[in-house]
C-alpha cells in the first residue's frame, strides 16, 4: 500500500488519470482481498470516474465489471446488472473473452440470485463457452460452481453435489483469494444438496465430482436440464410483507382475503409441514371445525391461484405441497429476508479475521430492514418470531460496534450504539459502552449528559435507577 500511495502521488503531480485511476483500482482489490467491500466500493467509484477521462475502452470496461461484482455482494444487484451488462458488452466487443466471461459469470450469478433461472443458465453456459474459446479451462471452474448452483435448484442433487465435489478439486489444485469470495457464497446450498441426498449419496457423488477430470465435469455440466419455469420465490417479512416472482412483484390485489395471505405467511414462518388441524386452530380459531375445513380448502385454492396465477386446474402446484394431511411449501424454490439475515449472521460468526468478519456484519443488518410483520403484529403466532429476530438484530448490532471499536472506527461505532438505544432505549449496557466511547474520544460533557438521560429514561419507563456499574461509570467520567 505504501508504494501505491506514492506512485498516487506522482500520477497525479503529472496530471495523468490513467495512472492515478491504477493506483486507486490496485487499493480497491486489496480492500476486496480483505472483505472490506464497502471500501473497495467507494475506491471504484473513484477509479471509474478518473478513468473516464482517459477514453481507454478495455480499463473502463475492465473496472466497471469489477464495481458491477463489488455491488452485487453488497446486494445492490439492480445497478451490479446495469454495470455488468455494460462491461459484457464492450469487452466481447472489443475481443477479451476472457475477462469477458467473468463478467458474463458475474451477471448469471445476479440472474438467479434474481430468480431468472433460465437465464442464469444461458450465462453460466455462455460464460464456460467463452473461457474455452479464450483458452482459459481451468477459468470454467468457477463457473461450475453455479452450474452446480443450478442443479440444487433444479432439484438434481447428485449432480450438484458432484460438480460440486469437482469444483473443490479445482479449488484446492489452484487456490486464490477469488475462491474465498465466490466459495462462501454457496456454502449454504452445498449444506441444502447434503442435507437433500443423505449424507451416504451425498458423499458418493462428492467423491465421484473430485475425481473428474475437468473436461468431465465441464460436460456434466453442459447436459444440466434447461429450465423453463421460474423456480425462485422471493419473500420480504421484514418491515412488510412482498413475494416476487422473477418478472416482477405479486400485486397485493393477487391475495382474495387476507386469510390466504396469513395461511402463507404461517407456512413461511414454520419452515415445515403441518397438519391441518394445526392450520384449524390457529388461522381460523373461532369457526367450527367444518366452516374452518372449508375456508382452508378456499384458503389453499386462492394461494396457489396467487402465486401462479396461469397454473391449469388440477395441476401440482410449484411452491405448494400438501401430502398426507400435511400442508407445506417447496422451500428450494423459495428465499426469504429472514434466511438471509440469519445466514448471513451464521457467516459473521465463523469468521476470526475482524475485517472480514465486519463486512459480512454489515451485510447482515443490510437484510434486517425492520422488524417481522408489523401489519400483523396482532396475531400472536407472530410475537415469538419477532422478538427472537428482533433480539438476534440487536446482538448483531452489539457485535458490529464491537468490531468497528476494535479497528478504530469509533465514529461509526458510536452510530451503531445509538441505533441500538433507538431500538431499544432501556438497554444500560449500550449507554455504558456509548459513554465509554464518548469518553474516549474527547467528550466528557456528552457521556455525562447520556447518564442523565438513560437515568431519567429508566426512572420514567422502568421506575428503577441506573445499576451500580453504571453509576460507577459515571462517577469516574465525573471525575477526570
Amino acid at each position: 500500500l505504501p508504494l501505491i500511495f506514492e506512485s498516487e502521488a506522482i500520477f497525479k503531480e503529472l496530471g495523468d488519470d490513467w495512472g492515478l485511476a491504477e493506483g486507486v483500482f490496485y487499493r480497491a482489490l486489496i480492500a476486496r482481498a480483505q472483505g472490506n467491500l464497502g471500501h473497495a466500493r467507494d475506491l471504484l467509484e473513484k477509479a471509474v470516474g478518473l478513468q473516464q477521462s482517459t477514453h481507454d475502452r478495455w480499463r473502463i470496461a475492465y473496472e466497471r465489471g469489477h464495481l458491477g461484482g463489488i455491488l452485487h455482494d453488497l446486494g445492490d444487484t439492480k445497478r451490479a446488472a446495469s454495470l455488468c451488462e455494460e462491461a459484457s458488452r464492450e469487452l466481447l466487443a472489443l475481443g477479451d473473452r476472457f475477462v469477458g466471461g467473468g463478467v458474463v459469470r458475474r451477471l448469471a450469478e445476479i440472474a438467479f440470485d434474481q430468480g431468472d433461472l433460465p437465464r442464469a443458465r444461458r450465462l453460466f453456459l455462455e460464460s464456460v463457452e467463452l473461457f474455452r474459446e479464450a483458452g482459459h479451462p481451468r477459468a470454467v471452474a468457477l463457473t461450475l460452481c453455479g452450474l452446480a448452483q443450478m442443479a440444487s435448484a433444479a432439484g438434481e442433487w447428485e449432480r450438484a453435489a458432484r460438480l460440486f465435489g469437482g469444483t473443490d478439486r479445482q479449488r484446492r489444485e489452484a487456490p486464490g483469494w477469488y475462491w474465498r469470495t465466490l466459495w462462501a457464497r454457496y456454502d449454504a446450498v452445498i449444506a441444502t444438496t447434503r442435507r437433500r441426498l443423505g449424507e451416504q449419496a451425498f458423499t458418493r457423488a462428492w467423491e465421484t465430482g473430485q475425481t473428474m477430470a475437468l473436461e468431465q465435469a465441464i460436460a456434466d455440466a453442459l447436459s444440466l436440464k434447461p429450465l423453463t419455469e421460474p423456480v425462485v420465490l422471493t419473500v420480504q417479512l421484514l418491515d412488510g410483507f412482498a413475494v416476487r416472482m422473477p418478472e416482477a412483484a405479486i400485486s397485493p390485489r393477487a391475495w382474495r382475503r387476507r386469510r390466504d395471505r396469513l395461511l402463507f405467511i404461517y407456512l413461511v414462518i414454520g419452515r415445515k409441514a403441518v397438519e391441518r388441524e394445526v392450520l384449524l386452530e390457529t388461522l381460523w380459531p373461532d369457526l367450527p371445525p367444518s366452516s374452518a375445513g372449508a375456508s382452508l380448502n378456499v384458503a389453499w385454492a386462492n394461494l396457489k391461484r396467487a402465486l401462479e396465477p396461469g397454473l391449469p386446474e388440477g395441476t401440482a402446484s410449484s411452491y405448494l405441497v400438501l401430502q398426507d394431511g400435511r400442508y407445506g411449501l417447496r422451500w428450494e424454490r423459495l428465499r426469504t429476508d429472514v434466511q438471509e439475515f440469519e445466514e448471513a449472521v451464521v457467516r459473521s460468526q465463523q469468521l476470526t479475521d475482524p475485517t472480514r468478519e465486519l463486512a459480512q456484519l454489515e451485510a447482515a443488518t443490510t437484510y434486517y430492514r425492520g422488524d417481522l410483520l408489523p401489519d400483523e403484529v396482532n396475531e400472536p403466532w407472530t410475537m415469538l418470531e419477532r422478538e427472537r429476530l428482533r433480539a438476534l438484530y440487536l446482538t448483531t448490532l452489539d457485535r458490529l460496534a464491537a468490531v468497528q471499536m476494535q479497528l478504530g472506527r469509533r465514529e461509526r461505532a458510536e452510530d451503531t450504539l445509538r441505533s441500538i438505544l433507538q431500538l431499544e432505549p432501556w438497554r444500560e449496557e449500550t449507554y455504558r459502552t456509548l459513554m465509554r466511547l464518548l469518553a474516549e474520544l474527547g467528550r466528557r460533557s456528552e457521556a455525562i449528559r447520556l447518564y442523565r438521560e438513560c437515568a431519567t429514561l429508566l426512572r420514567k419507563e422502568l421506575d428503577v435507577s441506573p445499576s451500580a456499574e453504571t453509576k460507577a461509570l459515571f462517577e469516574s467520567i465525573s471525575s477526570r
